[in-house]
């Protein structure tokens, strides 16, 4: 089905608002958010070596794909956490040197797993910090790191999505492409778009242009092929944690 597109009411116009949920930013506003979005985002790790992507939704707790932390590809069971940890600020600079190693976090494998749900309904997780990786320091001027905050607005076919990713255990790269539709029986829950990934990226944080937290990177399509990729919708994700009891250590939506 094809979106409801805003036309002209002047037959003589030039322009138009096509798609009014996209809007517009400026420059100068946009670049700032972007660097504020980019603190939270870290690599997952896996006794050292880089897995997947994950974001900071508090002050000491990361969200990724359940998938991520399955132990292996098919044992449909998750890892020991002390096997994992994190790494923040794995920037690039110009050329092939990182304008920054980044700073590696451990997970309190003590507390578990504190929320989740199987790579076939939602495919997320949560896990506690050692430390408040939230309340580092991150620029010369003060800024603290702080953490993402879902977003209650749903994307809307054709709006571009943004995704802040680790692909192939690289530095942090952003990718964009747009929404295409609900996946088939999954409305409402998983997205298709079209924002280039790769292995490493599950896990990713996927941002309206207004750089509003609106998906949990997913997977591609099962089916293979040039098919578009699969996010899951975030109001999802605190839809299932309300039903469990767990929504408490999401902050509040935006």
């Amino acid at each position: 089905m094809q979106p409801a597109l805003e036309t002209p009411t002047d037959i003589g116009a030039y322009e138009a608002n096509v798609l009014r949920a996209a809007g517009s930013v400026k420059p100068g506003d946009w670049r700032r958010q972007m660097l504020e979005r980019e603190s939270p985002i870290c690599q997952i790790l896996y006794r050292g070596d880089a897995i997947g992507t994950g974001f900071l939704v508090g002050n000491n707790s990361v969200m990724s794909n359940w998938h991520v932390f399955e132990s292996t590809p098919t044992s449909g069971q998750l890892g020991a956490l002390a096997d994992y940890s994190v790494r923040f600020d794995y920037r690039a600079a110009e050329g092939r040197v990182p304008a920054s190693p980044g700073i590696v976090v451990a997970i309190n494998a003590a507390k578990g797993y504190l929320a989740s749900s199987e790579k076939a309904a939602f495919d997320y997780v949560l896990v506690e910090l050692i430390r408040n990786a939230g309340e580092d320091v991150v620029d010369s001027a003060g800024r603290l790191r702080g953490w993402l905050h879902p977003s209650a607005r749903s994307l809307k076919e054709l709006e571009p999505v943004l995704v802040l990713q680790h692909p192939k255990g690289r530095t942090l790269e952003l990718a964009i492409g747009p929404v295409t539709g609900w996946v088939d029986e999954r409305k409402d829950e998983i997205y298709q778009h079209w924002a280039n990934t790769d292995e490493g990226s599950s896990g990713s944080p996927c941002f309206s242009v207004q750089w509003e937290l609106a998906a949990l990177h997913h997977r591609a399509d099962p089916k293979g092929g040039p098919r578009p990729n699969r996010a899951i919708a975030m109001t999802a994700v605190v839809a299932d944690m309300l039903a469990h009891g767990t929504a408490g250590l999401l902050p509040p939506l935006e």
